[in-house]
């Protein structure tokens, strides 16, 4: 198995990090947001312990609050739903 050169990170990693910058640009995060860099967004939100739950039709985040407060969270989801798909070319 080959290892990934060891002054970078993988090409997969680089991609999914390119992913998430692009579309962190994409939403537009609550003011007091606003100025974190991609790195302390991602360091906040892996320290929220999330589980989601499954029931029905309705899916549920039940979250352990620790960074991140409640009104951050519900600004990002709902900046997450205002996005829109591109439309497609038929």
């Amino acid at each position: 198995m080959r290892r990934a050169p060891q002054l970078g990170h993988s090409p997969r990693f680089l991609q999914e990090y390119a992913t998430s910058l692009s579309f962190l640009r994409c939403i537009e995060l609550p003011e007091a947001m606003a100025d974190w860099s991609l790195t302390s967004l991602q360091l906040k939100l892996i320290k929220i312990g999330a589980r989601v739950v499954r029931h029905a039709r309705a899916i549920t985040f039940q979250l352990a609050e620790v960074a991140v407060t409640g009104p951050m969270v519900r600004a990002v989801l709902a900046a997450i739903r205002r996005l829109r798909t591109p439309p497609s070319c038929a």
